[in-house]
């Protein structure tokens, strides 16, 4: 990964900048993370929850904070978590059609396009 020269803080290790690069980035749903090491970014993967703040839910797209209650499954090496079972189970019967936060157009009606998301 190229150096962006950005500055971002560690969620973990609260005031202390994060290392911005591949090894010490974390995905959530379709949320990224940098954390500022190696035992900050073990912390984080043990309790997502504590640490994450706000994630999307994949199906609705809706912002939420998860507890350790929530609902959360792995797909291709990337976790998710959701905001209900009911969204859950959806993702769990396709979980391709959610695992990008792709917006879509619809077929053109009458002079406008809709963006569907």
């Amino acid at each position: 990964m190229t150096a962006l020269n950005i500055s971002v803080d560690c969620p973990v290790r609260t005031g202390i900048p994060a290392l911005v690069d591949d090894s010490h980035r974390i995905s959530i749903g379709y949320e990224t993370f940098f954390v500022s090491s190696d035992d900050a970014k073990r912390r984080f993967m043990q309790d997502v929850p504590k640490y994450c703040g706000v994630l999307t839910d994949p199906v609705t797209k809706t912002r939420f904070y998860p507890d350790d209650e929530s609902p959360h499954r792995f797909h291709r090496d990337r976790e998710y978590y959701f905001q209900s079972d009911s969204t859950e189970q959806v993702f769990a019967m396709m979980p391709m059609e959610y695992e990008d936060p792709a917006y879509k157009m619809l077929p053109k009606s009458d002079s406008t396009a809709t963006v569907q998301g």
